[in-house]
């Protein structure tokens, strides 16, 4: 249906109003975040990144760090199910574990819808949310635009950067590696996401 001159008028008028900018990246401090304990998960079948990331009285803080790790010799999908069960099991001891009782809430890697190796992200995702029926799916897409400068989202050393600046040596336990910065940094983009929808409110 063709547009009236008026109609047509006030379509011009809107195109040429400022567009609103998106808000410029600003590196996350330690107000950034609200309180909470969170179990978070950067998942594959294979390794398994843990942390558990608190935020109270005492400031920001990541313990009990670990890598659940599988192996099997078994090749194709018949390895992936292997590997997949192992995980399982292992996810057991978290369950019964302080972490596993005492946090408030559960994160792990939302999984991709394209790319790599999807069904090892996707199945260790599954044995996720078959122990924490409730947990929070993030993606990593969105904790890098949280917590990384736009020009150090590619490499992971960036990571590591980026969550030893807010939680320094002192201030963790267990295991330090790529899975599991990669696992705090997906439970301080929950925390951060949590304080900006209470500011908002």
């Amino acid at each position: 249906m063709a547009l009236s001159p008026a109609d047509l008028r006030e379509k011009i008028a809107d195109s040429k109003k400022p567009k609103t900018r998106k808000k410029a990246w600003e590196a996350p401090d330690l107000e950034s975040f609200s309180y909470g304990s969170v179990l978070a998960f950067d998942q594959t079948l294979t390794n398994t990144g843990v942390a558990w990331v608190i935020n109270d009285h005492e400031g920001l803080r990541a313990l009990d760090c670990t890598t659940l790790v599988t192996k099997t010799t078994a090749k194709g999908h018949e390895g992936s199910i292997q590997k997949g069960l192992m995980l399982d099991n292992l996810l057991w001891d978290l369950v019964d574990g302080v972490a596993g009782r005492n946090a408030d809430v559960f994160v792990y890697e939302q999984p991709a819808v394209q790319g790599y190796r999807l069904e090892s992200s996707l199945m260790a995702a599954l044995m996720i949310r078959k122990r924490w029926p409730s947990a929070v799916g993030i993606y990593n897409q969105h904790a890098k635009a949280v917590m990384l400068h736009p020009d150090k989202r590619s490499e992971k050393r960036h990571v590591k950067e980026a969550v030893e600046a807010l939680i320094p040596n002192f201030r963790r336990t267990g295991v330090w590696n790529q899975h599991v910065h990669d696992a705090v940094m997906l439970g301080l983009t929950y925390l951060h996401d949590v304080k900006e929808e209470m500011d908002r409110v």
